[in-house]
């Protein structure tokens, strides 16, 4: 019998060893947070009427609306800036003095030199056609050689008023023939207005802008524009720029300014994307806006913030946007379009899924327009596998709450 009851005395034992094992290691503690999660109820939030204003924010550039680059077609060293941003100044006055390169006197003697050529190739071609032109008269001429000679001399006259633009540009830009030969050019304004911009100082090499196709552009030296009147231009992602009317109202607020808020109204919408760096698959458009009586403080080049209303909807059905999901394909028969606003779903209180059309939403709102109606409940956080799968508000477009 003695090893009977050593044997119960071992099991009580066992037992009040698993007990402190239990407790000591998280038993006497209470349930675990997973536990606890798995336990607790699902918050239930109810499809109810709000206000959605689907509203697009930004950022911009302050920039006049009527402004001109200014870059040399003659390549050199700046001798001499007359001018500093700010400055008022007329058309034709010279912003800088170049000391030219020999290379660049020798292209403008080479436009001379051919207006010449094509000046007495024209003269000679004439006088050869009026000599057909009096043997055709006297029946001695082939018209077809006449004809030729014709379509000869309509070349070479296209020629010479070929050359003698080429001439007549680098004259202009480089402030007369006479500076030129001097080894000069003098870099002029074409229009009034105040030097917004200088970018450039005195001692740097300016390439020259040849303007003709491979050759590309130099630098853009000044910028001269007019301040009464300033404009914001922004860039605006593709999935939102048909949504941006002409005469839309703005608000702005610069960033030099950050208490105030001015008026402006959307006045251009490009009609083609901006080019963007190799590699980037970004789509944007560029939106001008003209502000509304700026004061002084504002200048051109101030960055600042958008805020401009898309969409309105009054009193719609709407839940929170946690609370769709992308909706899966349910068989192999069912397609979904990625992305699309018939493939969202919600979560039901017992477990089950209903498909839902979505309609205008911002931040916090999504409009439901069928699926379920007011006052139906939906789980708030509809959990998955991955989190991923709940709606981000960046996937349903560059938005603003109201």
């Amino acid at each position: 019998m003695g090893w009977m009851h050593g044997d119960s005395r071992m099991k009580k034992l066992m037992a009040l060893l698993a007990l402190w094992i239990a407790c000591g290691v998280g038993g006497c503690r209470g349930p675990s947070p997973v536990q606890e999660k798995a336990s607790a109820a699902p918050e239930l939030v109810a499809v109810k009427r709000v206000d959605i204003t689907r509203r697009l924010r930004e950022t911009g550039r302050v920039e006049a609306r009527r402004s001109v680059g200014v870059r040399s077609r003659l390549g050199g060293r700046v001798e001499s800036l007359p001018v500093e941003p700010g400055d008022r100044v007329e058309a034709g006055s010279v912003l800088a003095t170049l000391r030219v390169e020999s290379t660049e006197q020798i292209r403008y003697l080479t436009t001379r030199v051919a207006v010449l050529q094509d000046s007495i190739a024209v003269a000679e071609k004439s006088d050869a056609l009026q000599r057909l032109v009096r043997l055709e008269q006297q029946g001695r001429s082939a018209g077809k050689e006449l004809d030729l000679a014709r379509a000869e001399l309509e070349l070479l006259r296209a020629k010479l008023e070929l050359s003698r633009a080429q001439r007549a540009v680098l004259e202009r830009d480089g402030g007369g023939a006479e500076r030129i030969r001097q080894g000069l050019a003098d870099i002029c304004a074409p229009i009034a207005g105040e030097v917004l911009r200088r970018s450039v100082e005195i001692g740097e090499v300016v390439r020259p802008s040849l303007g003709t196709p491979g050759a590309g552009l130099g630098p853009e030296l000044f910028r001269i524009g007019t301040t009464d009147e300033l404009v914001v231009e922004s860039r605006v992602d593709q999935e939102d720029v048909n949504s941006v009317v002409e005469g839309a109202p703005v608000s702005v607020v610069l960033d030099a300014l950050p208490e105030e808020q001015f008026g402006g109204v959307v006045e251009y919408v490009s009609p083609a994307a901006l080019p963007q760096p190799a590699g980037s698959d970004r789509v944007e458009y560029m939106v001008r806006i003209l502000l509304h009586d700026p004061p002084p403080q504002v200048r051109p080049g101030m960055t600042c913030k958008i805020d401009l209303v898309l969409a309105e909807a009054t009193g719609v059905a709407a839940l929170p946007v946690e609370s769709v999901r992308p909706r899966e394909p349910r068989g192999t028969d069912e397609v979904l379009s990625a992305g699309g606003d018939s493939a969202w779903e919600v979560l039901l209180p017992d477990g089950s899924t209903r498909a839902v059309e979505l309609g205008l939403r911002d931040e916090r709102w999504v409009e439901i327009r069928s699926g379920v109606g007011v006052g139906d409940q939906v789980v708030r956080h509809p959990a998955r596998e991955s989190a991923l799968d709940l709606p981000d508000p960046t996937l349903l477009g560059r938005i603003g709450g109201g």
